[in-house]
């Protein structure tokens, strides 16, 4: 037979077997404890956050009861309060999701909101209630979110606005440093000059500018071709017309000019002169004709008639 000992409050239990052989249960009351022959009973206070003595008893049931009536009197007392059981919550308090920003911490109710441009947690203070916590975290919100909505507004601003800004701080930097910014086409050679170059937009090739003694003078080459190639282009998309080359040193469209029918006949007297071997592929004089002169072959006589067609 099992006799099982009641008890109040939360206990943990032990069979154990008394001297009639029969078996029973000795329960363990929370906060009563055994000082010898007598039972100790200690209660904690749930605002100072300290233990209570309550006295020795002679058993460990009037022990429990002793420690309950305190625990009843505690929430009677600190009712108003609402501090009994205070622990530090995360986001839930009585199975209650809290405001973002809003803490359980000491009895109190903490607002830490996250700033965006410190990068950390910023405190708004503590209050009596949960609803004064939530007003005040959802300002701070709204004060950071603030401070967020110039930084968007710069990400749409115009390209040209941007490039303009740059440029503007680029010149104060120069100014107070006396440094000087070298554009990307210009560079210095193992000689001690510098050469420009450009790049065309259009064409996709490089043009060259020239070799310069200064610095100077190279960026400033640089800077006059950049703005005729702007200034070309911004013409060719408002005619709505193909892109023209304009006449300037290292320009491919210098090679290629010149009347279509003088361009057929001197490539048809070329491959002519390469089929009879008097000269090879690449233009030199072939056999008996390497002892001429090489210039007569590319220069035209008093009448205007190339020397090519002496041939026929």
């Amino acid at each position: 037979m099992m006799k099982v000992v009641e008890c109040e409050g939360s206990c943990d239990g032990k069979e154990v077997e008394n001297c009639d052989g029969v078996s029973e249960v000795k329960k363990k009351f929370v906060g009563v404890s055994k000082n010898g022959n007598k039972w100790r009973a200690r209660v904690r206070d749930p605002k100072l956050k300290c233990d209570v003595s309550l006295g020795r008893y002679s058993t460990p049931e009037e022990a429990a009861v002793a420690v309950k009536r305190k625990k009843l009197e505690f929430e009677e007392i600190y009712k108003g309060e609402d501090c009994l059981g205070m622990k530090k919550f995360t986001g839930y308090f009585n199975g209650v999701k809290l405001p973002c920003g809003v803490r359980r911490e000491n009895g109190r109710w903490r607002v830490q909101v996250w700033h965006p441009k410190l990068k950390r947690h910023i405190s708004g203070g503590s209050y009596k209630t949960c609803e004064e916590a939530a007003i005040v975290a959802e300002m701070k919100r709204a004060e950071f979110r603030d401070l967020q909505e110039p930084k968007k507004r710069a990400e749409f601003r115009d390209l040209e606005e941007r490039e303009n800004e740059v440029a503007r701080k680029s010149e104060s930097l120069q100014e107070q440093t006396g440094v000087v910014k070298v554009p990307r086409g210009v560079r210095r050679i193992q000689s001690g000059k510098w050469v420009a170059r450009i790049r065309d937009p259009i064409a996709r090739t490089r043009i060259w500018l020239g070799t310069y003694n200064t610095v100077d003078e190279a960026i400033r080459a640089f800077n006059q071709e950049k703005d005729l190639l702007a200034a070309e282009m911004t013409k060719a998309d408002c005619d709505g017309s193909e892109f023209t080359y304009t006449d300037k040193p290292g320009s491919i469209n210098n090679a290629v000019r010149g009347d279509d029918e003088n361009l057929n006949s001197a490539s048809l007297d070329f491959d002519r002169a390469v089929s009879l071997g008097f000269i090879d592929e690449y233009g030199q004089l072939q056999g008996e004709f390497s002892k001429f002169d090489e210039p007569m072959w590319c220069a035209a006589d008093e009448d205007g008639i190339a020397p090519m067609k002496l041939l026929n």
